[in-house]
């Protein structure tokens, strides 16, 4: 069992070194509170209206979270 970790821990790093691993998604995002230019293929999670989605390309990493009214103090939210 130690060997098998051992190997895939090996695997996964040795990838990362050789450049073998990249990250790009076929949109970019605007930094601008409107969803529309996130794909659908960016949702994480969704329920009772309320949606988290991720997305990246070669250099940032994109969250977003729509749905929730932060100022509420009966029916908002916290992110934790």
């Amino acid at each position: 069992m130690r060997v098998k970790a051992s190997f895939l821990v090996l695997l996964f790093f040795s990838s990362l070194f050789v450049g073998a691993v990249q990250g790009t998604t076929p949109e970019d995002i605007t930094i601008d509170g409107d969803f529309s230019d996130w794909d659908s293929d960016s949702l994480m999670a969704g329920a009772n209206g309320v949606e988290f989605r991720m997305t990246w390309n070669e250099s940032m990493l994109f969250l977003g979270w729509d749905g929730t009214d932060w100022k509420s103090t009966f029916e908002g939210a916290d992110l934790f």
